[in-house]
C-alpha cells in the first residue's frame, strides 16, 4: 500500500497543502477545468469526475464537453452481412 505524499509549502504567508494522487498533482482549493480533470482521471463519467474533484477539494470550473476519446471507446463496428457462399 502506497503512502500518501503530502508536502506543506508556504506561499504568500498561507499554508497550502500540496498532494500527489497518481498523475494528478494539485493544491487544495486549486481551480481545474472539468474536461482536464476528466482526462487525467481516465475518462470517468461527468458525475464521477465531479465527485472525485470535490473529494480532492478542487474547485471545478467549466462545462463538461463531448470527449472524442470517450466517443471512440463507445463506438460499435458496423454490421456487414456476409455475401452468398461460393462453391
Amino acid at each position: 500500500m502506497k503512502k500518501k505524499k503530502i508536502i506543506k509549502t508556504t506561499k504568500k504567508n498561507k499554508n497550502i497543502e500540496k498532494r500527489e494522487k497518481g498523475n494528478v498533482s494539485t493544491e487544495i482549493g486549486a481551480k481545474i477545468d472539468i474536461n482536464e480533470l476528466h482526462e487525467k482521471l481516465g475518462h470517468p463519467e461527468a458525475e464521477v469526475t465531479k465527485l472525485t474533484g470535490n473529494y480532492m477539494k478542487l474547485k471545478i470550473k467549466g462545462k463538461m464537453e463531448n470527449c472524442e476519446n470517450c466517443a471512440i471507446g463507445k463506438m460499435r463496428q458496423k454490421y456487414v452481412q456476409k455475401g452468398p457462399k461460393e462453391n
